[in-house]
């Protein structure tokens, strides 16, 4: 989707781009994915009136995997979680643990965002138990579901 004030030259740019589409109510335009090179090429030309904002690489990439149908969790390395609990990591399902791996890879910066019901909390307290080295820990949640944290944290 492309969100641009009015420039004659963009606007006809646009027009030619075989996957144009154009919402009257919101005043924006959208191309598919296949004509972004071609769009990004082109709109270059119109600098430096128009400002050329790329899309970031991992953006393009993930979206471009997701269209060929390919994923990227094989290709996350796995991690040595020996230093965790035994028990911990026999109640982790293999789509938790790939989550775990996917946090490690990502040195702990990871968005958890299961369906509810899916073990969210076990996954967390997994991936700060890996990072149990660089504690204190502060683990913020709403008030509705801190008992439910506190229990499987002692656990």
């Amino acid at each position: 989707m492309i969100e641009a004030g009015f420039h004659t030259g963009l606007i006809s740019l646009f027009k030619t781009m075989e996957t144009k589409e154009y919402n009257a109510m919101t005043k924006c335009w959208s191309f598919r994915l296949t004509e972004y090179e071609k769009l990004m090429k082109q709109a270059k030309s119109l600098q430096p009136e128009v400002l050329i904002i790329p899309l970031p690489k991992i953006v393009l990439q993930t979206f471009s995997d997701a269209i060929a149908g390919r994923t990227t969790t094989s290709q996350i390395p796995k991690a040595d979680i020996t230093a965790l609990d035994s028990c911990l990591v026999k109640t982790l399902m293999s789509f938790q643990l790939e989550s775990v791996f996917l946090g490690i890879h990502r040195k702990g910066r990871i968005l958890l965002a299961d369906d509810m019901g899916l073990g969210k909390t076990i996954q967390a307290i997994a991936l700060a138990c890996y990072y149990r080295k660089d504690w204190p820990l502060l683990i913020v949640v709403p008030s509705s579901v801190r008992f439910d944290w506190a229990q499987v944290s002692l656990n």
